[in-house]
């Protein structure tokens, strides 16, 4: 019997956040250790905005969520690129003078003190993305032109390429932020060769990349070094699982 009684014709939303451009907020960030260096890198969990009631999100999130990380971070020099993030982060988010007052004597205290100054503050992010299977991929903190503030944008403007959002401008009609695939920093995509294995990139490999050998030359790597093994899950901790589910699919 044919008949479309009862047939479901709402259109799915997805429950995650992806690389390109997203209006989203910051809900927590975490300080992750590298298993075997004293390298660490800072995970922040996104939520985008009210999708309404009839949304069902992770773990009861009003929007969509995900998970975007910094390079590893060992010398001197990344912290002091990772201090002008986040000073960009507050000049964006009008928090800039509170987040200025924080001085603290580890990374980990410092993150744990300015949390609660950025978090829960919308504004127009722009994520790097890596992909590590097909239509599976992780996000990065990219290091310049990452985020806007809500007043210098105007929404109404935002460009699309499927479910990515790779343009968005201002008042003015001028670009605020463009996301570029074929830029190897705010993309690297999967690459399957003959025999089955993952490959680096191909726009790493195509940019002529030279691949460092130790995690201290891996600071000012978008995606750290790219790998011919199979990458992680794009949540995945290096010391200590977490208890959200939170993946990009």
């Amino acid at each position: 019997m044919f008949g479309t009684e009862g047939v479901v014709t709402v259109e799915g939303v997805s429950k995650y956040l992806t690389y390109g451009i997203n209006y989203c907020k910051i809900v927590s960030m975490t300080v992750i250790k590298a298993k075997s260096t004293d390298s660490k890198k800072i995970q922040f969990q996104m939520e985008g905005a009210d999708l309404g009631k009839d949304f069902q999100g992770i773990d009861g999130a009003k929007g969509k969520v995900g998970r975007i990380e910094t390079s590893y971070m060992a010398k001197d020099e990344a912290y002091k690129d990772f201090m002008r993030q986040i000073g960009v982060m507050a000049d964006k988010l009008d928090v800039r003078v509170a987040v200025d007052a924080v001085k603290e004597a580890s990374i980990e205290a410092y993150v744990a003190a300015v949390e609660p100054l950025l978090k829960g503050k919308f504004a127009w992010w722009m994520f790097g993305g890596e992909e590590y299977s097909e239509r599976k991929w992780k996000m990065s903190l990219l290091k310049w032109g990452f985020i806007k503030s809500e007043k210098e944008v105007d929404p109404s403007t935002l460009k699309m390429d499927g479910y990515i959002g790779v343009e968005i401008r201002n008042t003015s009609n001028v670009v605020a932020l463009h996301f570029d695939k074929t830029n190897h920093f705010h993309f690297n995509p999967f690459v399957k060769s003959e025999d089955g294995f993952s490959l680096p990139g191909a726009s790493s490999v195509a940019s002529g990349l030279n691949l460092p050998s130790t995690h201290s030359e891996v600071d000012d790597l978008p995606f750290g070094i790219p790998s011919n093994k199979p990458s992680k899950l794009p949540f995945e901790e290096d010391e200590a699982g977490s208890d959200l589910p939170f993946d990009n699919k």
